[in-house]
């Protein structure tokens, strides 16, 4: 798998992750649904997992496209 692809798949599989715990939780918090403790503190750590490996992949795109849209000098 190209590297790009694979950065590119982190970068989705962590957004989708961040966006599912704070869905799950706000939803519970919104409709006053007590989740267990257990989930609460598994998606607490699925949350504080995915949340570097997004900045990280964010970064990394970022640097990528900024070197490939360089204009070349006469």
């Amino acid at each position: 798998m190209k590297p790009e692809k694979l950065l590119t798949l982190l970068w989705s599989l962590s957004l989708m992750a961040v966006g599912l715990c704070s869905l799950v939780l706000s939803v519970s918090n919104l409709f006053s649904f007590p989740l267990p403790d257990l989930i609460t503190r598994v998606i607490g750590i699925v949350n504080l997992v995915s949340l570097p490996l997004l900045v990280y992949s964010s970064v990394k795109k970022g640097r990528h496209k900024s070197t490939d849209t360089k204009p070349e000098e006469p």
